[in-house]
């Protein structure tokens, strides 16, 4: 009944959530790095469901931050083979910082299509504070956070775009990121055509 006990549970809560966070970032990076990450759980699954409910996961951040975050999508029918997890991790990751790093008033996109040689690419969008290209370096390294003013303003451990980077490496895929100082940041991650399941010729089945 005593709201100041509420609002230190309230803290406490959260502190709890976002150390065991961290802690789970770094197990999956180190997994990974020591080769003892497998996808032995990988599936196939559809994957605009999984990506639109990875932003509704956003939504609330993008409202705190005063931030438009949409999706869009070339072909709603696609479906991969992939740890599902993995995947909705890494959009959260790479959106969610892009939310953070974008001023108010502001937009994020993740969009989705196929490319010509038969994989799929996914893209995160933003017209935030941007990077340059020792920025960029510095923020695929785990750990890396740039000393921005916007920068110091945010929670975070600089392991969000290294541990997308390694698991999108992970299922064969490879992870690029285009920015520029004020000009906002574009990243891509490509899954490979083995990952992508033929719609035409299961249908044709």
């Amino acid at each position: 009944a005593n709201a100041r006990y509420l609002s230190y549970a309230a803290d406490i809560h959260t502190s709890g959530r976002h150390l065991l966070g961290i802690i789970n970032d770094v197990l999956d990076l180190a997994k990974i790095e020591s080769g003892k990450m497998s996808l032995e759980d990988a599936g196939e699954f559809a994957l605009v469901p999984a990506l639109s409910a990875s932003l509704g996961m956003l939504a609330g951040l993008g409202e705190k931050h005063g931030v438009m975050v949409r999706g869009e999508w070339k072909d709603e029918k696609v479906r991969l083979v992939a740890v599902e997890r993995m995947v909705r991790q890494v959009v959260i990751n790479l959106v969610g910082n892009a939310i953070k790093f974008t001023p108010a008033g502001g937009s994020v996109t993740l969009s989705g299509a196929p490319d010509m040689a038969g994989g799929y690419v996914l893209t995160v969008r933003d017209d935030g504070i941007g990077m340059n290209e020792d920025e960029i370096a510095n923020a695929l390294t785990p750990f890396g956070q740039n000393r921005t003013k916007m920068a110091v303003q945010q929670e975070g451990t600089g392991l969000g775009l290294p541990l997308a980077k390694a698991m999108i490496e992970l299922h064969g895929g490879h992870l690029r990121v285009e920015s520029q100082p004020n000009r906002g940041t574009c990243i891509s991650l490509r899954f490979p055509p083995e990952r992508i399941v033929a719609l035409r010729a299961q249908e044709a089945a």
